[in-house]
Formats: C-alpha cells, sequence, structure tokens
C-alpha cells in the first residue's frame, strides 16, 4: 500500500487497502466552534483510537459526521474527531492538520497532538474494528508514527471500550495494527526468472529431451537449461534414457 496523499489536512485517496474513504468536513457553523476548532494540530505525535459508546444499530460512520456538522450547528458542547470508521466504509469529519475536541484533556497533547479516530459499534463489529487496523496502519506509515493511544491514557476515560472490555484488548488491538502495517509495507515477492530459453543450437535437443521426459522442470517450471549439473542430476538423465529404452 502506498502512503496517503494528503492535502491540506484531507485524505485525497478514494480507498485505503480497498476500504472506501468520503470527505464529510464539518462546516463551520456557530462561532463557540464547538466541533471545528480551526487551531493547528500540533505534531501529530500518534493516533488516539475511541469507540463511539452509540450502539444504535444505524450509527454508522456516516451518521456520526452527521451528528457532529449538527453539533457545531447548534454551538452548545465540544466534541471533535478526525475519522470515523465501520465495516463499510472511512467518513473523515475533520481535517487532519487541526486540532479536535476527542481526548478529553483540554488543552493538552491528547487533543492538541493526535489524530483521532472513532470506531462505531455497528454490526459486523470485527469488521469495523479491522477496517480502524488499516486506518491506523495507514496513518502510522504516512506520518512515521509509532504511537496509539487510547482515550483512557489522555483523560481516564474509560474508551474505546469494546476494545478494552477483552482481556489484553489493547495490547491485540496494537500488535494487529502492527502486522496490518508490516503487510501493507512489505515489499512484493518478485516473480521467478526462469531458465527455461535454449540456445539455438540446443534446440531440438532440448525439445527432444522434454518430449520424452527426459527433461522436466522444478516445482516452479524451471528447467534450469544454464545451470551446471550435478552428478545426481546427470544419473537421474541417463537412469530416464536407460528406462525409456528398457
Amino acid at each position: 500500500m502506498q502512503l496517503l496523499t494528503i492535502e491540506n489536512g484531507l485524505i485525497m485517496d478514494e480507498a485505503i487497502d480497498g476500504i472506501p474513504v468520503e470527505r464529510r468536513i464539518v462546516q463551520t457553523g456557530t462561532d463557540n466552534h464547538c466541533v471545528r476548532t480551526l487551531l493547528a494540530l500540533a505534531g501529530p505525535i500518534g493516533v488516539t483510537v475511541h469507540n463511539t459508546a452509540n450502539a444504535t444499530p444505524t450509527a454508522d460512520a456516516r451518521a456520526h459526521a452527521s451528528y457532529l456538522q449538527n453539533v457545531e450547528n447548534d454551538g452548545s458542547y465540544y466534541v471533535g474527531a478526525h475519522l470515523f470508521v465501520d465495516a463499510e466504509r472511512i467518513v473523515q469529519t475533520l481535517p487532519l492538520n487541526e486540532m479536535s475536541w476527542h481526548a478529553g484533556d483540554g488543552y493538552g497533547q491528547g487533543n492538541r497532538a493526535t489524530i483521532s479516530v472513532e470506531i462505531c459499534e455497528t454490526a459486523p463489529y470485527e469488521q469495523c474494528e479491522a477496517n480502524a487496523m488499516t486506518l491506523c496502519a495507514a496513518l502510522m506509515e504516512t506520518y512515521g508514527l509509532n504511537d496509539l493511544y487510547t482515550h483512557q491514557m489522555w483523560s481516564g476515560k474509560y474508551c474505546p471500550h469494546l476494545i478494552l472490555d477483552r482481556d489484553n484488548g489493547w495490547a491485540s488491538f496494537v500488535d494487529g495494527v502492527a502486522r496490518v502495517r508490516a503487510a501493507l509495507t512489505a515489499p512484493a515477492m518478485a516473480a521467478p526468472v526462469l531458465d527455461n530459453a535454449a540456445s539455438i543450437w540446443a534446440q531440438e535437443a532440448v525439445d527432444w529431451a522434454l518430449a520424452n521426459k527426459f527433461l522436466v522442470g522444478d516445482e516452479a517450471g524451471d528447467l534450469r537449461l544454464h545451470a551446471a549439473a550435478t552428478r545426481e542430476e546427470v544419473l537421474v538423465f541417463l537412469h530416464r534414457i536407460w528406462s525409456q529404452g528398457a
């Protein structure tokens, strides 16, 4: 997977490892700026992971984007998130270079210096979490980050609660992100180069050997025509000729 294409804090990629990305950036509403802080993000130093704590079956990433827009329009309380992820898509709601109210630590490092990822609790939840791992891996690889945080680490709130509820849940999530990141950045295996093109002077003999099954390739189909033959290989070849003649 290539690094994310980010322009002015917006993810321009249409998909991340096959997961569709939608940009539903909250538009500024009241002067309170309850969602749109319009303050520059410091860093980022890492990614903070949340659960939405909304188990309503329809509370997917798009629904939460609409929710944040309503909060901004109303201007009555402060909340925010850069990204929501469900089982089908990733929705960006704030520019990644803008501070968001998500970690509960005021102007501390959580709000000021980390990218916030909210995992929806819609079904199938396992896929929501798997997509979040992919998103976190892509963000960390793009920004050169090594640190993942829970909401709890910044302000004590028990979040992401569905992950924390499991034995070793957070450690397993972090390990999962690391595995995804390693898989996404692993170089593609080069196709094997087969040594199957005979020299002009040897073509007739090679065709005869192949037709009579005196010469066969290895598991990859490589005849190794120009490789040196071991004594074992010569003996196998002679034995095949003898057996054919017998």
